[in-house]
């Protein structure tokens, strides 16, 4: 008796094919089949490859996106965010110095804008020793710019008697300062109570 080297079915005498697999029961043929596949046997995964041999991600060392840095509102940390609001606010400061002077000048004409200028050069004065102050203690920065009642009455004086050269300081107080104390009123919170 003999069997089938593919498929092990067991085979007739003197049969030429095998009946199950169809398989050529001649020396020759079992020979060069022997070495073909056997789609029939079971696969043997012992000897599967290893996949993970040799690759050892750390993902904590190749991807570090830092949601902190350079995402809006919060542009970079709340100290840096005090310190991009000092800068608005010395600008702010120069600006109505320079409109004071203007101011001033146009009160050899009318002294309604000269009175005006002197307290926009005081307000620009004052907000450049702020800007300084809060680098140290920034403390009381959204109470200070969340209120809209001494801007508008600023921006009306200035209309009424300081003339439209005034109206340029109170746009930039309105988008570049409370604009962006307001779009970062957390973080300028948060840093508050922290402190």
């Amino acid at each position: 008796m003999k069997f089938c080297s593919m498929c092990g079915k067991e085979l007739e005498d003197n049969a030429a094919f095998c009946a199950a697999c169809g398989a050529s029961t001649a020396p020759s043929a079992q020979a060069a089949q022997s070495q073909a596949p056997n789609y029939n046997q079971a696969p043997n995964y012992s000897q599967a490859p290893n996949y993970n041999q040799g690759y050892n991600p750390n993902y904590n060392q190749s991807y570090n996106p830092g949601y902190n840095q350079g995402y809006a509102p919060y542009a970079g940390n709340p100290q840096q965010l005090v310190q991009q609001l000092s800068q608005k606010i010395n600008t702010n400061g120069i600006i109505w110095i320079v409109i004071g002077v203007l101011q001033i000048l146009f009160g050899f004409i009318a002294i309604f804008p000269a009175i005006v200028g002197v307290l926009n050069i005081i307000s620009g004065v004052n907000d450049m020793k702020y800007s300084k102050a809060i680098l140290v203690n920034p403390v009381g920065i959204v109470s200070k710019h969340e209120p809209t009642t001494s801007a508008i009455i600023t921006l009306v004086y200035n209309i009424l008697v300081g003339g439209v050269v005034g109206v340029i300081g109170s746009i930039y107080y309105f988008v570049a300062i409370r604009g962006f104390v307001m779009n970062n009123k957390d973080a300028f919170l948060s840093l508050e109570n922290n402190r």
